[in-house]
């Protein structure tokens, strides 16, 4: 029966420091690197079936070599290749802080990225449940805290995968949890932000009506194009409307958008505008909706939220 707790295997630490170090000569010719041995040998996992397994191996082989900082027990634990159980939350964290974080600035461009990327998808494997345990919620908080100092290129790449992980998310409370990975950086990215919450109009849109995929590709433009065009047909709410005060601002546009699909301006609406209102605000948003493109965004997103949530017979999303 497999170890319940493959981490307390001094063997399987000793294996691969040596086998990451070249100090094993000789292997079974059967697999294509020698890491693969102590994964069947040690987990019975089949080595060819794992994602990332040979761009992981390659990466930490390089990493090895070239880092002053290398945390060997952490380091040597590829955590993504092991089946996971809630009791390797905090293994699986610090992991992923220490590969991630630790001499980041010494890697490739590429590097970066796929580090990034793996981060993630150790996320999704070792909890594919939506609820965003404390742990997960530690490790978005960090790694928010490392892309403050990453170019943009790499915090929209970031921005990009952690849409893909929350996809899973699709029960209440989805903008709150959508502005979990956002607010670290917020000041400097709002503009992409915004646009990926319109992204989520888009996507629950097409979920709507019927679209089986959704190609979440980085330039959305033709999509943010035919909606904006689709709403412009119904709407006349995209003109200026002078008032002081942002947040009535925000909700005659609103409440115009309800009032042109005629039966959804309900207090249910409206108290999902005002929820909505109130997140922009607490995360400094306010400001940008003076924009009229902006404005577009923060109401296609929200009209989005709200048909979706009516019509939608497969999913269930509450306001309270």
């Amino acid at each position: 029966m497999q170890n319940d707790n493959p981490f307390s295997s001094s063997s399987f630490f000793e294996q691969l420091r040596k086998i990451t170090r070249n100090e094993v000569k000789s292997y079974d010719p059967s697999f294509e690197d020698p890491v693969e041995i102590v994964l069947a040998e040690h987990f019975k996992i089949n080595p060819y079936h794992l994602p990332l397994r040979s761009r992981f191996i390659k990466w930490f082989k390089q990493y090895e070599k070239t880092s002053p900082r290398c945390h060997e027990d952490l380091l040597y634990v590829p955590i993504y290749f092991f089946p996971t159980t809630k009791n390797y939350d905090k293994l699986f964290f610090n992991f992923i802080l220490t590969v991630t974080l630790a001499d980041i600035d010494d890697l490739s461009h590429s590097d970066k990225t796929f580090m990034t990327d793996f981060a993630v998808n150790c996320l999704k494997t070792l909890n594919p449940d939506p609820t965003l345990p404390t742990s997960i919620l530690e490790f978005i908080k960090a790694m928010n805290g490392f892309l403050s100092g990453a170019d943009d290129y790499l915090r929209d790449h970031y921005l990009s995968i952690m849409v893909e992980f929350f996809e899973g998310c699709r029960t209440e409370n989805i903008i709150d949890r959508w502005s979990l990975s956002c607010d670290e950086y917020l000041e400097n990215r709002r503009d992409v932000i915004l646009s990926r919450m319109y992204t989520y109009a888009i996507w629950i849109l097409e979920d709507r009506f019927g679209r089986k995929e959704f190609d979440l590709t980085f330039d959305l433009m033709s999509d943010i194009d035919e909606w904006g065009v689709l709403m412009n047909d119904h709407l006349s709410v995209w003109k200026e409307i002078e008032d002081e005060d942002p947040g009535n601002w925000i909700l005659i546009k609103c409440r115009q958008t309800g009032e042109a699909f005629n039966d959804i301006y309900t207090e249910q609406f409206k108290q999902m505008l005002d929820k909505t209102y109130d997140l922009m605000n607490k995360l400094q948003m306010i400001d940008l909706v003076h924009h009229t493109d902006i404005g577009k965004n923060i109401l296609s997103f929200v009209a989005g939220i709200y048909i979706w949530n009516k019509y939608s017979k497969r999913y269930q999303v509450r306001y309270s």
